[in-house]
């Protein structure tokens, strides 16, 4: 079983308050993610911020992170672990990192599926194969998916259909139902992959209307500080269309 500790760093948020969370996601691991997933995980509370025991991998809150991401995960040394801020909903972005922390580990994992094009600003597929990063809940990550467990908001998080060929009839495409099909980019998310010819990172963006972007070339350095999840997420801006809206800057 996978542990993930909620390590409260921040001058902000009580202890309590981070019990009560790291009791909701709790639930939503072992009863929403579990099954869908197949992830056998635990989210407890640390007691001691600054301890983290071994085998544990922390969700580190603070007040602000390292270039103002609202939730970021990464890995260092074979343990994945996740910051988030809490200028923003910090439970809500703790609970989109865990899932995506505990779906996607080495933050290079990737799922091939049919490709994506833009055609008079419409989304179409194409004859290419993308190798979609496996990002869970960044095509639904706005506010307006989330879901109650408990009193705390929850991330919606896509399932394995999400990668389907075609619709079929009676299938779940992601936990909260917000997604009604395959490869399905919801207002203010964003799906990102690796072009097969150009080998390129690229994303499908439904910020104010579709397009898509060209990520900026990867230097051969970012390898050894970054995984590929890390640097999307460095060089993807999120839209905030209210002030409680869950971003990940």
């Amino acid at each position: 079983m996978i542990r993930v500790g909620l390590a409260n760093q921040s001058s902000t948020v009580t202890a309590e308050q981070v019990k009560r969370v790291a009791a909701a996601l709790d639930v939503q691991v072992k009863r929403d993610l579990k099954p869908v997933w197949g992830v056998d995980a635990e989210v407890v509370a640390l007691g001691d911020p600054r301890n983290i025991p071994s085998g544990v991998s922390p969700i580190i809150i603070v007040d602000r992170t390292p270039g103002d991401f609202a939730g970021v995960h990464t890995i260092t040394q074979g343990v994945p672990w996740a910051m988030v801020s809490t200028k923003r909903d910090w439970a809500l972005a703790a609970s989109h990192e865990c899932i995506e922390l505990l779906v996607d580990p080495s933050g290079e994992a990737t799922h091939s599926s049919i490709g994506l094009a833009l055609v008079d600003g419409a989304v179409r597929e194409t004859a290419e194969a993308f190798d979609y990063l496996l990002e869970a809940c960044d095509p639904i990550e706005d506010t307006d998916h989330a879901y109650d467990i408990g009193g705390i908001r929850v991330s919606d998080f896509y399932t394995p259909h999400y990668f389907d060929a075609a619709v079929r009839a009676g299938v779940r495409y992601s936990f909260n139902g917000a997604l009604t099909r395959p490869r399905e980019v919801r207002p203010n998310g964003y799906l990102s992959w690796r072009h097969p010819e150009t080998k390129r990172l690229q994303q499908l963006r439904n910020f104010r209307g579709f397009e898509i972007v060209d990520l900026p070339e990867r230097g051969a350095d970012a390898g050894a500080t970054t995984t590929t999840r890390m640097f999307v997420d460095m060089n993807t801006p999120t839209p905030r269309t209210h002030p409680e809206q869950f971003a990940r800057r």
